[in-house]
């Protein structure tokens, strides 16, 4: 059970580039 915190962080930091 991992928090998708990180998914959406990594997501907005790739949608921002």
């Amino acid at each position: 059970m991992r928090p998708p915190a990180l998914q959406i962080i990594y997501f907005g930091t790739t949608m921002e580039k």
